[in-house]
C-alpha cells in the first residue's frame, strides 16, 4: 500500500508520496552478455532508476502507483472524502494524458538518436530520450491503474489541517512532524525547496 498525502499550499493541490524502495531483481534475471537487446533494456532500466530521484514529484508518484494495488490517501479532516477522491482521480487523469503524449515524443527522439550510433562516445541523443520515454511510460501506466476509486482508501489526518495557512517556519515544523508520523524522510526538504520562499 502506498501512503499519499493531500496537501494544499499557495492555492495548489499537492499529492505527495515517498514509495518504499523496490527489491532488486535476482541475479539469474540479469541478461547474458550475448543478448544485446536484453543488455540495452537492462541498462536503460538501471539508468531510469538512478534518474528517478531527480524526476518531478507528480511523475514519481504516478510511476510508483504501478507497484501498489492500493493507495492510502491521507486528507485534511475537514475535506469530504468524495471530493478528495474526485480531486485525486482528476489529477491522475491529467497526468496520464500528459505522460502518454511525452512517451510518443521521447520515443520518436530516441529512435532518431539511435541512428547516430556511429558517432564516437556515449550516444546521449538516444540515451536521454529513451530514459525519459521509459519514465513517461511508467507514469502513464501507474496513473492509469486508478481510474476508479476502488483501490483508494481515504483517511482523515489532523496534521494536514490548516496546512495552507501556516507560516513558513510552522509549515517546516509540521513537515518534520508528518515525516515522523509516516516514516518519510524528504517531505521537509520538498516543502523547503518548493514553498519556503512564499509568504
Amino acid at each position: 500500500m502506498l501512503d499519499v498525502l493531500f496537501l494544499q499550499r499557495s492555492g495548489e493541490d499537492i499529492f505527495y508520496a515517498e514509495p518504499r524502495p523496490q527489491p532488486e531483481a535476482a541475479q539469474e534475471n540479469e541478461p547474458s552478455p550475448l543478448e544485446t537487446l536484453a543488455q540495452i533494456r537492462g541498462k536503460l532500466k538501471r539508468g531510469y532508476q538512478s534518474l528517478q530521484s531527480k524526476l518531478p514529484m507528480k511523475e514519481r508518484l504516478c510511476s510508483n502507483l504501478g507497484h501498489h494495488e492500493r493507495v492510502n490517501l491521507h486528507i485534511p479532516s475537514y475535506l469530504p472524502p468524495e471530493i478528495a477522491a474526485k480531486l485525486f482521480l482528476s489529477f491522475l487523469k491529467k497526468c496520464v494524458k500528459t505522460h502518454r503524449r511525452w512517451v510518443v515524443a521521447d520515443g520518436v527522439l530516441a529512435a532518431l538518436g539511435a541512428t547516430l550510433f556511429w558517432i564516437p562516445g556515449p550516444n546521449i541523443f538516444f540515451i536521454y530520450p529513451a530514459l525519459r520515454a521509459i519514465g513517461h511510460y511508467y507514469a502513464q501506466a501507474g496513473g492509469g491503474k486508478y481510474r476508479e476509486p476502488s483501490g483508494l482508501l481515504i483517511q482523515p489526518c489532523t496534521l494536514l489541517d490548516d496546512f495552507p495557512n501556516l507560516a513558513v517556519p510552522e509549515m517546516m515544523a509540521r513537515g518534520r512532524e508528518i515525516e515522523s508520523r509516516f516514516g518519510f524522510s524528504r517531505l521537509a526538504s520538498f516543502l523547503g525547496k518548493n514553498y519556503a520562499s512564499q509568504h
